[in-house]
Formats: C-alpha cells, sequence, structure tokens
C-alpha cells in the first residue's frame, strides 16, 4: 500500500459545490438518495489516493439531519495496481443543520469516519507503506452562508486519529440554465497538519502537513423530478506536502495536479 499523508473526505462531495440544503421538514417524511458514480482519478486534499474508481453512496435526510455511506472501489484490481492505494474505503457521515435569517446563515456539526480494509495498524515495524491506519475519525463544523445561488463555507475538520487539523474555504455558484438543466461551480482551498500519522509507537512521531486546492464545474441534468445525471470536471492541485519526525530531515513530496473527470447519476424516494 503506497503511504498516503492526507486523509481523504467524502468521496460523493468531490465535484459537487457547498450545496444549499433541503432537507425535509420536521414533521415531513425523510428521503434516501442512491448515486453510483465514477470518477476516472480519486484525489483529496491535493494528494492522489488511487485511479479510476466506482464510488457509489446512499444519503439520508430528514429535518436537520443527514446520514451518508460511501464506498470506494478501484476498476483496475490488478495487483500492482491494488498495491499503491488505500481500497477498498468505506466512508460515513452524519451531520446536524442549526439555520439562522431565514437559512441564509447555517451551521453544521457533525462527524465523518473512514475506513480502510486492507491497511495493517499493528503497530509492529512494517513493510513499507503498510502503516497505515484502519479507520480515521473527524468531527467537523461548518459554517455556511447563501443568497440566492452563491454559497460559502468555512468547514473546521479535527482528526482524533492523526491528531491534527484541517480548514477550507469552499464557494459554489448555481447558474440555471433551463427548467431541467443547469451549471455549478465550485471551488476551495484547504490546509491540514497531522502530529501522528503512521502506527508506529515509537517517538518522536511522524508529522503531516500540506496545502491543496480546486476548482471544476458540474451540470446536473434533471430527468425527473427523482432522478438526474451529472457529469462534472474539477482541477485538483496539492502543494508543500511535508512529512517529518523531530530531528530528521524533512521528506518533501512532490506538488501534484490533475484534472478529474466525474459522471454520476441519483435517484432520490
Amino acid at each position: 500500500m503506497k503511504k498516503q499523508l492526507a486523509t481523504p473526505l467524502m468521496l460523493a462531495a468531490l465535484i459537487s459545490a457547498p450545496s444549499r440544503s433541503q432537507s425535509a421538514g420536521e414533521g415531513e417524511k425523510g428521503k434516501f438518495t442512491v448515486t453510483p458514480a465514477f470518477v476516472s482519478d480519486y484525489y483529496w486534499r491535493g494528494q492522489k489516493q488511487g485511479g479510476p474508481s466506482f464510488q457509489p453512496s446512499i444519503g439520508y435526510e430528514k429535518g436537520p439531519w443527514s446520514f451518508g455511506l460511501t464506498l470506494a472501489v478501484p476498476m483496475d484490481t490488478k495487483k500492482e495496481k491494488m498495491s499503491e492505494t488505500v481500497y477498498p474505503e468505506i466512508d460515513l457521515s452524519a451531520s446536524y443543520e442549526f439555520s439562522f435569517a431565514n437559512d441564509h446563515f447555517k451551521i453544521l456539526p457533525g462527524i465523518l469516519a473512514y475506513t480502510y480494509l486492507t491497511a495493517d495498524d499493528s503497530n509492529s515495524t512494517p513493510a513499507p507503506g503498510d502503516d497505515f491506519h484502519k479507520a480515521v475519525i473527524e468531527p467537523t463544523v461548518s459554517f455556511a452562508f447563501s443568497a440566492k445561488d452563491f454559497n460559502l463555507s468555512l468547514n473546521l475538520y479535527y482528526d482524533v486519529i492523526q491528531k491534527g487539523p484541517s480548514y477550507e474555504v469552499a464557494a459554489g455558484y448555481s447558474i440555471s440554465i433551463a427548467e431541467r438543466f443547469g451549471v455549478e461551480l465550485a471551488a476551495l482551498a484547504g490546509k491540514y497538519d497531522q502530529t501522528d500519522v503512521d502506527t508506529i509507537k515509537t517517538d518522536p512521531k511522524l508529522t503531516s502537513t500540506g496545502n491543496y486546492w480546486q476548482a471544476g464545474v458540474s451540470v446536473p441534468i434533471e430527468l425527473t423530478k427523482t432522478m438526474t445525471v451529472t457529469p462534472g470536471w474539477l482541477y485538483s492541485k496539492g502543494y508543500d506536502h511535508i512529512a517529518q519526525r523531530k530531528n530528521e530531515p524533512k521528506m518533501q513530496l512532490p506538488d501534484e495536479g490533475r484534472g478529474v473527470f466525474s459522471l454520476s447519476f441519483s435517484y432520490t424516494f
């Protein structure tokens, strides 16, 4: 397994703009959304996590509550390809929405949990790359503002396993072209700072820091009131990725940048 120095976030959010919540009212029936999706490369927080991937997800919303389950499955299962990924990956999420000023301002506390089924966290001296955590948990809070078709959010995360925060500023803008057709523009910039990246129980700990940004466009096409097809493209850039143990030389990963194509189909019921 390739050594990963950045924790991936929710896969389903790869191409989407920071969205306005449309959760059901307190007394209304909740809704499920099933979204099979494909991405040409799996990037998160500026680093490549894998190649072409199938990323199905299911979400549930009721009132202010939202829950999600996302999988990451490689398209190429050859042994030499799998050795460079954290696949298969299963991610869980939950959040609660507080709304103010006619839904223009929102605070969303939540939690994210990522599991890596092939990771080895035995705490022994591993083979290169086999010291990745089997699970990572991040309490989160987002502060969001929306006005008509514009969205702006500040997203804060704290990794309780790798012990460090991440920060993101994200913006999105929706353009309505026709009744069932539109364009969504999205961009974000972020930074992570982790102080206990690997699972080897020795001091000093391995720390990791880095910066990233991404910008993209998606085109949701509403086939019916319950079904939507969304092609999208974004450019993801990671830079200043540095790993280091105290009193040892810094290990700087090369800057990475690549365009990523996505295609998803959503069904809501």
